[in-house]
């Protein structure tokens, strides 16, 4: 009778493993933060910065893109890019109020004249809202020759 229990523990056990895989021992890549997409994230205050990434055809006129929502009041975002010769180029973004209960964010280009420079390029950016503390990211350059940017260049 003990054998019998004993056998029928191992077994439940070999079956339980493998019904689970290696999950049951193996940390998941999935609880790992990450950027599902070509951008990069940010947050500032209840500002959230989403897929931030700039498309530029010739290296020179670029727009900045980004879904940016906020769950407070309309605010002024202030976004510095600091081009491939350490000039920064300053841009105020107003984003409006109460997107991020929508689910979806709000979709928010800025043009930029003097980018200098060249698809797969990361710019170093910053953001700040109000007296908060200015967030530093990178902000990656990609082609305008790509379907998805495309239409971004007009």
């Amino acid at each position: 009778m003990k054998k019998k229990l004993t056998v029928a523990i191992a077994s439940s056990a070999i079956i339980l493993f493998a019904a689970t895989g290696c999950g049951f021992v193996v940390n998941q890549d999935a609880i790992r933060p990450y950027e599902p997409s070509d951008g990069f994230s940010v947050n500032v205050q209840d500002i959230k910065v989403r897929n931030a990434l700039i498309v530029t055809k010739d290296g020179t006129s670029a727009v900045f893109v980004a879904g940016i929502t906020t769950s407070g009041q309309s605010a002024i975002l202030n976004l510095n890019i600091k081009n491939k010769d350490g000039v920064w180029n300053q841009h105020k973004i107003t984003v409006e109020g109460g997107h991020a209960n929508a689910g979806t964010p709000k979709h928010y280009e800025v043009q930029i004249s003097e980018l200098g420079a060249k698809p797969g390029d990361l710019l170093e950016a910053t953001v700040q809202y109000g007296s908060s503390v200015t967030e530093a990211f990178y902000v990656p350059v990609l082609s305008s020759s790509m379907s998805e940017y495309s239409h971004l260049l007009g």
